[in-house]
């Protein structure tokens, strides 16, 4: 029984892993969008935080 819960938990973590990757590469390409709409240079802690709100 310990065996499979620890699979289990391993596939979880696995998961969220990927998920999170996921949502790395969709915040890199809306921030790339972000900068070619803006006709001005931007700083990079501006856009993470425009991204994450």
């Amino acid at each position: 029984m310990t065996t499979m819960a620890f699979m289990l938990h391993a596939k979880l973590c696995q998961r969220v892993e990927n998920r999170l990757a996921v949502v790395k590469i969709f915040i890199q390409v809306q921030n790339k969008i972000f900068r070619q709409l803006l006709p001005f240079s931007v700083p990079t802690g501006l856009l993470l935080r425009f991204a994450a709100a």
